[in-house]
């Protein structure tokens, strides 16, 4: 009989023990269902004090956790941004009278860091972690090399049931990850306008990565900096064989005067420079910025070919294949030097006309909400413009090197590991 109790109580002492070490999970910084290599950091943000979210490689149901619930009510979906080869930060916002920290408007942004990812790998993840799956989702991280898929569009500002339209279109392809060419919103300096970005894009959001850049509208807003974390309003990062260089072209509010709106600008095209000379053995370089450098508009003509001055001869030096923009409501496309020159403005806001196209560069103008759906495959990149009914606007392909010389830059462009290994057989 004593042996059976002894039994049963060193049953008991094992459970509650494994409870208590479950629960201390969330004060340290590691989720305690994710793998023990996979690190979770605790939420920052306008507060403390919510639990880390789940994280894993496996679809787990957030209802086999035992946590507490968080305060306030989810915004829409959490995103995914600033993945890197083995790290991203998993964001979410919060309103209500009951979110702690919140601002007078009624919302705070929280964020959680996600290291020790495998390149390729999709993880599941779920902010609430309360049954329901209101706060679960989605992401990949990039592969080492490989093809996949993105998708890119912008100018979501205004009319959100049409954002909401074109983000549920844009959900349907799976893209790995979405370029947002900027004006989020109508005015980011407006708290109230945020929420809405967020429950618009939600269906998108929650199963890809998010990777945006600032417009004339967000009007260089601390609000964007607090739900889109990042050190300066521009940056890079790599996705297989190809480099993405996120630009802030919306100069006119980078700064309170002309003086440093200059400073601001004449740094902004070093780095420029440097990020993409860093980028040569990339099989494609992309670049977004909000405004486009050439218009079919003939009113933002002479804007744009102050840009156009500014950059084009930047692009073409370092062997960029295309760049995205956004800031007119349509879609179009420009080649130049053999670049494609791709605007891509028809989130939501209001449509604009198209009345001056250029000769000898415009491609295509259609008045029509669109994204552009872009598929990596090796030396070649497939990209489809699509409307908001799904209907191919138009489809095109480009190539890492003319079609005649894809071969042999299909052989020189190796990982940086093989890359290495060669170097240093080659030394020995």
């Amino acid at each position: 009989m004593f042996r059976k109790t002894g039994i049963v109580l060193a049953a008991i002492l094992f459970v509650l023990s494994s409870l208590i070490l479950l629960r201390a999970g969330r004060e340290t910084e590691l989720s305690p269902a994710a793998p023990w290599d996979l690190v979770v950091s605790p939420p920052t943000g306008e507060t403390a004090g919510e639990p880390a979210p789940y994280v894993g490689e496996e679809d787990k149901p957030a209802a086999e956790i035992a946590v507490a619930g968080p305060h306030g009510q989810l915004v829409g979906a959490p995103y995914v941004t600033d993945v890197t080869a083995n790290s991203a930060l998993i964001n979410w916002v919060f309103r209500g009278t009951a979110a702690t920290g919140a601002d007078e408007q009624g919302w705070r942004g929280l964020h959680s860091k996600v290291s020790g990812l495998r390149p390729g790998a999709t993880y599941y993840y779920d902010v609430l972690r309360d049954g329901t799956g209101a706060g679960a989702g989605r992401f990949t991280a990039p592969p080492a090399s490989g093809s996949f898929t993105f998708m890119v569009y912008g100018d979501t500002r205004t009319r959100e049931d049409v954002h909401r339209q074109v983000a549920g279109k844009a959900a349907e392809r799976s893209p790995a990850f979405v370029l947002h060419t900027g004006d989020l919103v109508a005015d980011g300096l407006n708290a109230k306008l945020w929420p809405g970005f967020f429950v618009a894009g939600q269906d998108l959001f929650r199963k890809t990565v998010l990777f945006p850049i600032v417009g004339n509208h967000e009007k260089n807003s601390p609000l964007y900096l607090r739900l889109f974390p990042h050190p300066l309003t521009y940056y890079s990062f790599d996705w297989g064989d190809a480099h993405f260089t996120m630009m802030n072209s919306d100069v006119g509010t980078a700064a309170p005067t002309k003086e440093e709106r200059e400073r601001f600008w004449s740094e902004q095209l070093k780095w420029l420079e440097e990020d993409l000379r860093g980028a040569s053995s990339a099989r494609f370089r992309f670049v977004a910025l909000h405004h486009p450098p050439f218009t079919a508009m003939g009113k933002r003509q002479g804007g744009a070919k102050k840009l156009a001055d500014a950059l084009a001869p930047i692009f073409q030096k370092h062997h960029v294949q295309a760049v995205f923009s956004g800031h007119d409501h349509n879609y179009q496309r420009h080649i130049v030097d053999g670049i494609q020159y791709i605007v891509t403005g028809g989130g939501g806001a209001p449509l604009y006309d198209l009345d001056s196209p250029i000769p000898g560069v415009t491609q295509k103008v259609v008045k029509v909400e669109n994204f552009v759906l872009a598929k990596v495959n090796g030396a070649q990149c497939a990209m489809e413009a699509v409307a908001l009914d799904g209907s191919t606007i138009e489809s095109f392909v480009i190539h890492s090197k003319s079609p005649a010389k894809a071969a042999s830059a299909a052989s020189r462009a190796k990982s940086n590991l093989i890359k290495s290994r060669l170097a240093t057989a080659k030394t020995n």
